[in-house]
């Protein structure tokens, strides 16, 4: 099956499997969210950030999943790796806000217990497959958006793509066999299969090295655009404006730590005067 990548192919196949107007509204914001949070951000393999997003919510369609997770899905890492705009870091209580308010309860819960499931760890992963019972259903549904992530790296051979150790890429071979397992145990044998031919696709060839991602193994990086990126005038403006705030500051404890001593050795020097 090929999915979607855009965002004309993802709501084509919202629609042809028949999601409510109420569910493609959803979809919709969390789509405009995302491109929001995700302005300027590429995965390892080049493809731009949102069309992963997109790939997930279309992986989750093609089986039926909620239009909650399918929405989540578009905005799944925000808290890690999205651009709020503020100072505070991803994950706060006024980011958090911001999501719920526009996207539900429901979706903001599944994008914060993503943030906080460690099954991008691959003991974490074993321990999910040998104790699956004891998560609760929207802990399974967001391993189910874990599955879908991973699953959407492998399109298009896209591991091939990163720079790799050779400890990572045993771990993504052991992922490769304990999500399919995850996917049967929670009762989608179809994902499972189709997850597992994808994979097999990554290991078709190896590719030089100027292919790949040569700024690490991170999940993803930036590019700023040319006319967003700081001139050199401005940075060096701006560290002097903080080193002379810094010294304006220090400099008025130390005046006022002063005023506060000469105080007391009049007032001590008065009583004395007075006895």
């Amino acid at each position: 099956m090929k999915y979607a990548q855009t965002k004309i192919q993802l709501f084509s196949q919202l629609l042809k499997s028949n999601y409510s107007q109420e569910d493609l509204e959803l979809v919709l914001k969390a789509y405009g969210m995302a491109v929001k949070l995700y302005t300027c951000r590429y995965q390892y393999d080049g493809k731009i950030f949102l069309a992963h997003g997109i790939g997930m919510a279309s992986i989750l369609c093609a089986e039926a999943m909620s239009s909650e997770l399918i929405a989540s899905a578009l905005i799944h890492n925000i808290y890690r790796n999205g651009n709020f705009g503020n100072a505070g870091k991803g994950l706060n209580a006024s980011n958090r806000k911001l999501v719920r308010d526009t996207l539900g309860d429901k979706v903001e819960q599944y994008v914060y217990i993503f943030s906080q499931l460690p099954l991008q760890v691959l003991e974490e992963v074993v321990k999910c497959y040998n104790n699956l019972d004891v998560y609760d259903s929207i802990q399974k549904s967001v391993i189910l958006l874990f599955i879908s992530d991973f699953f959407e790296k492998c399109l298009d051979a896209g591991m091939i793509y990163k720079n790799l150790r050779e400890d990572e890429k045993d771990v993504m071979i052991q992922k490769s066999y304990l999500y399919p397992s995850i996917a049967i145990k929670l009762g989608y044998s179809t994902l499972a299969e189709n997850l597992v031919k994808e994979f097999k696709q990554n290991k078709i060839k190896d590719i030089s090295p100027e292919l790949k991602n040569l700024k690490g193994s991170g999940i993803s990086y930036i590019v700023v655009p040319l006319t967003l990126r700081k001139k050199i005038y401005i940075v060096i403006y701006r560290y002097v404006i903080e080193k002379a705030k810094h010294l304006i500051h220090r400099t008025h404890i130390k005046l006022y730590r002063l005023k506060k001593f000469l105080k007391k050795g009049l007032l001590h020097l008065f009583r004395f005067c007075n006895s």
